[in-house]
């Protein structure tokens, strides 16, 4: 019993990890997420890029509209490059809902780059996390369960899109 408790805890994964507020941070599909719909949305005070391809493009990253999206402006394919939220005071966020791409249509999601690896980080450098993004059109969820006063979602790869421009 020791040895499945002290498990949990440092894995992440089960009630032990649960119930001490442990778990770990992943991509999972949305019946994964225990209370999946259930919790209040997080207002977000403020959020911004560190790039953009065009003033004031980053209003698309929270506008809840997937077929409109947030566009880099650099040459690298923002590989490195930073989004930052900010919460309306530090609360619990339970989930992040990510549209990966353009999902204007199907061949604009081809058509431009996607992020892949990204490492979430919340707050400080000991709540940081690298995860993968799946190559596919619709919401993507990444279960956190922490209380957050702000998060960034910075740039480590992308999938590549079919067009020249390379823009993610």
């Amino acid at each position: 019993l020791i040895l499945l408790t002290a498990g949990s805890y440092l894995t992440g994964v089960g009630y032990v990890a649960k119930i001490t507020h442990h778990e770990r941070i992943a991509v999972l599909p949305k019946e994964q997420i225990e209370g999946f719909g259930t919790y209040p949305e997080v207002g977000i005070e403020d959020y911004n890029a560190s790039t953009n391809l065009t003033e004031g493009l980053d209003r698309a990253l929270m506008d809840k509209d997937p077929k409109t999206a947030w566009t880099e402006g650099e040459k690298d394919a923002g590989i490195g490059r930073k989004l930052y939220f900010n919460p309306e005071d530090a609360q619990e966020v339970h989930y992040i809902v990510i549209y990966n791409g353009n999902q204007k249509d199907s061949a604009s999601f081809k058509k431009d780059n996607r992020l892949k690896e990204i490492t979430l980080k919340l707050d400080d450098s000991q709540h940081e996390k690298m995860l993968t993004l799946k190559d596919e059109e619709g919401p993507q969820y990444i279960r956190v369960n922490r209380k957050v006063g702000r998060f960034w979602i910075i740039i480590d790869s992308v999938y590549e899109g079919t067009d020249k421009a390379n823009l993610t």
